[in-house]
């Protein structure tokens, strides 16, 4: 806006006579949303609209004593005075000069102004427009542009010439701004092929857009960089414009070349080996096989390359597969493995495979190579019921019946020195009653793995009972047994169980005089074992939960900050209440881990876009009851579980799981139930947007007596201004 003495002599438009409608014009000026200004001919302030106050910070009042050019930036005034003459002889129509805030800082807008009469006097009437949110969505803009790894230019439509360009493209192709900024692609001879640049520039032209397609471009150097380029035609603040992306793909087409070649020498040697042989990627996608393989799986080969064991096995076969997949590619190490397979006409056969990693020439892992040969007519020489009788069915290693009989076989002095290491799970009763049986078997058989992976061949394993395990080792000093130990130890350490680590405590003891009973040796190695046990118990417990928490953070981040978020407000208002300290640091806890029970769940559960159904919300209930068998098995956590237990029981007793009602709800329960709700509302979710603050109070408050405990929610209430 700006001031102008020549007002007197500008014509009045038409329609004067309804400018001067006063009171009906002025409550149409009140009701719009963009600042207009009404100026008598000294440029005297007359009248402001509701709207100028608002964005500009001033009162009316203050409004009213200044002049319509003290509203323009100050560092535009003189600008603003020569637009508003241009605009005065009708040489241009608006003005795109900021206005100036009562706080000195700058609001973008564009100012239209016309010329009438007000209250029966010739003045101006400005009108601008609020450009703020143009403004910072430019500015974002321009901020992703210049800071992102990406080749990005800006060119014209018309000329081809580059308007501007990102700092990755100026340091990927040694140009300096300067000598890239007006020319064209051509003139810096930036493709190796103009036909297909102008190809692509005539298809964004015509579409809109384009995206992914490859060419090659040249560096002022002379260097050439393969370029995946998209684009789309943009209207930013000076009209259209070409917006292209490049991301360099030198590096990933020299790694397909080089791949490429290696493959084909690789597939004419395992073409000509009789035995069974793939190899992966490490994602666990089939890159390669010979025609064994193919034929082991019944497809073709080109059905099978790209695919993962989950699309050519049954989920719990391909699930075992990538297993020991992870074991080689995190190990490093080779692997050797035996088991049963079906190929596809039912055919059953025993196969041992070996998996190695492999690595590109410069010594990168890049995947695993397999080779299986079927060694059934060798296995088939031993008894099948003889197996069965002396295996234990959900392991695979030897049962009681074979442990006690091998032992009693092998004490002979010959043996000696004799070892015996006797194991017992960790955390297996924790894992049955917290997440089900099914993952306490997974348990055992990751423990079984750990330690067939840890003993010698010629060492005898055994499941003996429910959570107990038992090791023969002939010929084995003190030492040594206490090596194999360690060694098991560090396999189990390689084992997860949905997310937690898998422990055994162990005890060793040695025979070294035939004459000494074995079963002093067995009363040693048990003693050993149950102080080991007892040592390690609370300990395991802990790094048990302190997983399922950082699993729980990993599934769903949102449930981590909110827990977070719930334990502050439950210190505050534990403090409020009149708790202790030791009582404010348990009820926080107990806040922060509310929903640790909600573990189990599946991340889609977790993170679901859309309201759950009635049998996904009775799922979800589940995790009071799941956090409180979790916390309960912790001695140090048991006081808190009953507070996890109850923080969705609701005072009229329509909660759950026990629908309990009113005092009979432990009081830290009825605390975070509330603060709970009052963070669930105000934070974004998953399903639905958050509300306000003052909503969310508003809400709690309304519900005072029949969800929440009405004098916990006014103590709440009390409190809100310091959450």
């Amino acid at each position: 806006m700006g001031n102008h003495e020549g007002i007197r002599d500008k014509k009045p438009i038409d329609n004067r006579e309804n400018i001067e409608n006063g009171a009906n014009f002025q409550a149409f000026l009140e009701a719009i949303d963009d600042i207009i200004v009404v100026g008598n001919t000294e440029g005297r302030i007359l009248y402001a609209n509701s709207a100028a106050s608002a964005k500009l910070g001033y009162s009316n009042e203050e409004l009213l004593q200044m002049q319509v050019i003290d509203l323009n930036d100050r560092a535009f005034r003189n600008e603003a005075k020569d637009i508003f003459d241009d605009m005065a002889s009708g040489k241009r129509h608006d003005c795109p000069l900021p206005l100036e805030r009562k706080d000195g800082s700058s609001l973008p807008v564009e100012t239209r102004v016309w010329f009438g009469r007000w209250n029966g006097q010739d003045c101006l009437f400005g009108i601008s427009k609020d450009l703020s949110l143009q403004q910072a969505a430019y500015d974002r803009f321009v901020k992703v542009f210049h800071n992102n790894p990406a080749l990005m230019a800006i060119s014209s439509p018309e000329t081809g010439k580059f308007l501007d360009v990102n700092e990755a493209f100026l340091n990927k192709l040694g140009y300096s701004r300067e000598e890239v900024i007006g020319h064209t692609s051509g003139e810096l001879g930036l493709f190796k092929t103009p036909v297909e640049r102008n190809q692509t520039a005539k298809i964004l032209k015509q579409e809109g857009h384009v995206k992914s397609v490859e060419m090659e471009i040249q560096g002022k150097n002379g260097f050439r960089l393969d370029g995946l380029f998209s684009g789309e035609i943009i209207d930013d603040q000076v009209g259209k414009s070409f917006l292209t992306v490049m991301m360099d793909i030198t590096a990933q087409k020299k790694s397909e070349k080089l791949l490429a070649k290696q493959t084909g020498l690789l597939q004419s040697l395992l073409d000509s080996i009789d035995d069974i042989v793939f190899y992966k990627d490490l994602e666990g996608h089939y890159l390669g096989c010979n025609p064994k393989f193919a034929q082991f799986i019944g497809k073709t080969p080109n059905e099978i390359i790209g695919k993962t064991a989950l699309s050519l096995y049954e989920k719990k076969v391909a699930e075992s597969l990538m297993e020991k997949d992870n074991v080689v590619i995190q190990s490093r190490r080779t692997q050797h493995i035996e088991a049963w397979m079906s190929y596809p006409d039912g055919r059953k056969v025993f196969l041992s495979t070996t998996k190695s990693p492999y690595y590109d020439t410069e010594g990168r892992l890049i995947g695993l190579i397999g080779v299986t040969r079927d060694i059934t007519e060798q296995k088939m020489k031993e008894s099948e019921n003889e197996y069965l009788s002396f295996h234990d069915q959900l392991t695979g290693l030897y049962n009681l019946r074979f442990y006690e009989e091998e032992l009693h076989r092998m004490d002979v002095e010959r043996n000696l020195p004799l070892s015996i290491i006797l194991g017992d799970v960790n955390g297996l009763k924790f894992i049955n009653d917290s997440f089900g049986h099914a993952l306490g078997d997974e348990l055992l058989i990751k423990t079984a793995d750990g330690l067939r992976r840890g003993c010698r061949k010629e060492d005898i394993i055994a499941r003996t009972g429910g959570d107990e395990f038992a090791i023969i080792l002939p010929k084995t000093p003190v030492d040594v047994a206490e090596e194999i130990i360690a060694r098991i130890q560090r396999q189990l350490g390689l084992e997860r169980v949905g997310g937690l680590e898998v422990s055994a405590s162990f005890g060793s003891s040695t025979k070294t005089d035939f004459s000494q009973p074995t079963t002093l040796t067995l009363k040693d190695a048990e003693d050993r074992m149950y102080e080991s046990k007892l040592t390690g118990r609370a300990l395991t417990r802990r790094k048990a939960i302190e997983s399922i928490v950082k699993t729980l953070e990993r599934k769903a981040p949102q449930e981590y900050f909110h827990g977070r978020n719930v334990g502050n407000m439950v210190e505050i208002l534990a403090k409020k209440v009149g708790m202790g300290p030791e009582m404010i640091e348990d009820v926080k806890l107990a806040a922060q881990m509310h929903d640790i029970g909600k573990y189990g769940l599946d991340s889609s559960l977790l993170n679901s876009p859309h309201e759950l159904t009635p049998s996904e919300k009775a799922d979800v209930q589940k995790h009071s009851e799941a956090g409180f068998r979790v916390l309960s098995s912790a001695y140090e956590l048991s006081k808190i579980a009953l507070y996890v237990l109850e923080h969705h029981e609701r005072w009229d007793g329509l909660g759950y799981p026990k629908g309990l009602q009113g005092d009979r709800i432990s009081l830290p329960a009825r605390m975070i139930a509330v603060a709970e709700a009052f963070d669930v509302m105000t934070t974004k979710q998953t399903y639905r947007n958050e509300i306000t603050r003052e909503q969310a109070l508003e809400e709690i408050q309304k519900n005072a007596g029949t969800q929440f405990d009405p004098d916990i929610v006014q103590l709440f209430l009390q409190c809100q201004s310091q959450f």
